[in-house]
Formats: structure tokens, sequence, C-alpha cells
């Protein structure tokens, strides 16, 4: 049961302010923050210098003219803070959590929000000094969404931060960007996060969130091989009952199957923002 007090543990509100702020995200950052009007939310990633994924967040529109707030999973907070310390140096920047605000899908009370960038389905996120009400992670599941810790050390596009509107490719130099824009214009990801219902043999198509979330499967955790026949073509990384899941999925395996996860029939789905120039050549339309 998601609860309020599950929302707190589960989000932290970082406060970025000073007047270099917006240089120090932008060197950073996935999104091109320079340029961003902060009249809504923007989604963006923080990656390694290896171009893995370090936190993936939201940036919201601070209090004040200088201040940018990141809302990111709790579990990620102390890495964030540690990263944006060690490259802020001895500019004119600000860190501190602000520990008085939380995360609510209501505008009650609220200091900045809007449309939840990554997806229409998703609805609104606001920061506000109200009660938070309760975050829906079976609702990312359902829409084959990862956040906080499952996408940590993974590769941006394989987790299709692309397609979630997590990646600028024109914008300037930011730490981790060579593998990101390599990937995607080589077009070398073969692989990404697919959502599973579990319990279940169809055929690939799209499903509705509403379809998704009504399903009613077995419960699994997230440390099965995806299987087809015996072929093994991904692998869970999150789940969460009953039945749904995300796998880390070979594309070319999608035209496969039947798919097995723990012994039950699994079927990989599309959600209706997956883009149809991300399927194989012989699934496309």
């Amino acid at each position: 049961v998601w609860t309020a007090d599950t929302k707190k543990a589960m989000r932290t509100i970082l406060s970025v302010s000073g007047s270099q702020s917006v240089k120090l995200l932008q060197s950073l950052c996935t999104k091109d923050v320079g340029s961003w009007t902060r009249a809504d939310p923007l989604y963006a990633a923080l990656l390694t210098n290896k171009g893995r994924i370090l936190a993936d967040m939201m940036l919201f529109r601070g209090r004040k003219e200088d201040e940018i707030l990141l809302d990111v999973a709790a579990s990620r907070a102390a890495a964030v803070l540690k990263h944006l310390k060690m490259y802020k140096l001895r500019s004119d920047v600000v860190l501190r959590e602000a520990s008085e605000l939380r995360v609510a899908t209501k505008p009650d009370e609220a200091i900045s929000g809007g449309p939840d960038p990554r997806c229409a389905d998703l609805g609104e996120r606001f920061l506000t000094t109200a009660e938070a009400d309760a975050d829906d992670r079976r609702a990312l599941l359902a829409l084959g969404i990862a956040d906080g810790p499952d996408l940590v050390n993974r590769i941006p596009l394989e987790c299709n931060l692309d397609s979630l509107r997590a990646v600028d490719f024109d914008k300037g130099c930011y730490l981790g960007q060579e593998l990101t824009a390599r990937a995607k214009h080589r077009g070398t990801v073969r692989k990404r996060l697919v959502p599973v219902r579990v319990g279940l043999d169809q055929p690939l198509q799209r499903v509705s969130k509403a379809d998704a979330l009504a399903y009613d499967g077995p419960c699994l955790d997230a440390s099965h091989p995806l299987l087809a026949g015996e072929d093994h073509v991904g692998d869970i990384v999150a789940a969460q009952e009953p039945g749904l899941a995300l796998a880390m999925m070979r594309l070319d395996a999608l035209p496969k199957g039947p798919f097995t996860l723990a012994g039950h029939p699994a079927s990989p789905f599309l959600p209706h923002w997956w883009p149809d120039d991300l399927l194989p050549p012989d699934l496309a339309p």
C-alpha cells in the first residue's frame, strides 16, 4: 500500500541555487537546462563519466529566480549531492536538501509543477508544502517506465530515456555525453526496457495503461531471466504484484516466443508512447 508516508520516504527534493546554478546543471544534465523556460517540469538524468545513469530526476522552478529544485529518488539523493558538490568547485552554487517540500499529483499549496514530461498518462506533478498523496509505482510499470534505483548504472537509451524526453541530442557537451551520442547516431541500441505481463501468453501488442493496471497475474521478484524457449533474451529489473514486470530485453527477440519467467508464461507488450521506430524492422508498421 502506497501512502503519504511512503511518498515522503521515496522522494527527496534538493535545492540548487546561486548565480551559476544553471551553468552547473547544464554541464551535467542530459537535458538543455539553459533553454528551459521553467514553465513546466523538466525530466533529465545525471550520468557518470562512462555514460551510465547516476540518477534520473525531475527539475522544477524554484522559489527564487536563481533556484532550481530537483526531485530525485530518496535512495539516490546522497549520490546526487556528492556528484554536484564534486563538480561545482568554487562556483556560486548553494546545495541543500529542501526537506520542507514533497512531491504530489495535486496542486494543493504547490510552489511549482505541471504536466509530467515523460508521458501524458502520468498526469501532473507538483512540489508542495502540503501532505503528499500516494506515489503509484504500479502505474509506472504499467506504462513500461523505470525510475530511481532501477535505472542506476544502466545506459540511458536502453532505458528509453530518449523516448521519455530526458535527453537532448543537440545541446552542448555534458558529462557522459559521448557514449549516449554514439549509441544514438550509430543506431547500436540492441536492447531496451520492455514491460511484461506474467502468467499470460499473447503476441506482442500495444496495451493501454488501464488494461495493464487491471491485469492480475503471478507475483515475481526481480531476479528471474526472461526466456524464449531455452534462449535467454532478457532480465527482469523491476516487478510489482500482481503480474507486471519490466525486462531489459533484446529487441531482436520481440518477434520470438513463447516467453517464460520462472516457469510462468510471459507476454512482453508495448505501451502507447513506445515509438514505432524503436521496433525491429520485421515488427515496424
